[in-house]
């Protein structure tokens, strides 16, 4: 996706018109579809406003759910949504377009698929991923990997993960689910253990008790910028999350 496919001055204006109206309790689809029409919002524009603008409820009920360590007196467990952070980690690999969401939380625009051509980032990918878990997860104990069944490769994809997490953190425990419904499999467990989830799944989100956002940090971790940063738009500051 080129960044010029996006037209950054009616996003933004969108954007105050999508919030007001999420915040004043109108239905989603009818709130996007009005600022669609008035700002003449293209596809993937539209999809930018529906991932990254949220109202004010649930923006600031994530706030409260943030942890920016993975032990602050709470269970030693980490839930990993596997394909949603790695793909927006992806992203950031191909220099694709990221934004820093409402919620705190960098997302992309990209699909939910990982691409034939992109398997030569995953080792680059893991190692970003585990040394954010080292600097930022020393008092986790166990770390569960939840990753989509359906997807072509998931299990050499999630084992090669497992791999690379236990080479430098023998005495952790790692596991593994393939789920066909994996949001559902992080929320069941989610409550089952009270873990903290690593997400950017807003279904996920509203359905947990805290959240490691893992993508944020990890833009902050390889020096990157989010092409619009929508708190700062909203005039709000993130909880800090660097190592």
């Amino acid at each position: 996706m080129k960044t010029q496919s996006i037209n950054i001055d009616a996003v933004i204006e969108a954007s105050y018109d999508y919030r007001y109206l999420l915040s004043r309790g109108y239905n989603y689809t009818y709130a996007l579809e009005a600022v669609t029409k008035r700002y003449m919002l293209s596809e993937i524009e539209r999809l930018l406003l529906f991932r990254c603008v949220h109202s004010v409820t649930y923006t600031y009920e994530t706030f409260n759910k943030i942890r920016c360590k993975c032990c602050e007196g709470l269970n030693s467990a980490l839930i990993i949504d596997f394909y949603n952070v790695l793909l927006t980690i992806v992203a950031m690999m191909r220099n694709e377009p990221l934004f820093l969401c409402d919620d705190c939380l960098v997302r992309d625009l990209r699909g939910s698929k990982l691409r034939s051509s992109e398997r030569g980032l995953l080792e680059k990918v893991f190692d970003i991923i585990t040394s954010i878990l080292d600097s930022c997860c020393k008092g986790v104990k166990r770390i569960i990997i939840v990753a989509d069944k359906n997807v072509s490769h998931s299990l050499d994809d999630v084992q090669r993960f497992v791999n690379a997490i236990t080479s430098r953190h023998r005495d952790l425990g790692v596991s593994a689910i393939l789920s066909q419904k994996s949001d559902a499999t992080i929320i069941s467990l989610s409550h089952e253990i009270r873990g903290i989830v690593v997400t950017t799944d807003a279904v996920i989100i509203m359905n947990s008790q805290w959240i490691l956002p893992l993508t944020t940090i990890a833009l902050n971790y390889l020096g990157m910028k989010p092409l619009i940063d929508f708190p700062s738009l909203f005039g709000f500051t993130c909880p800090s999350c660097t190592y």
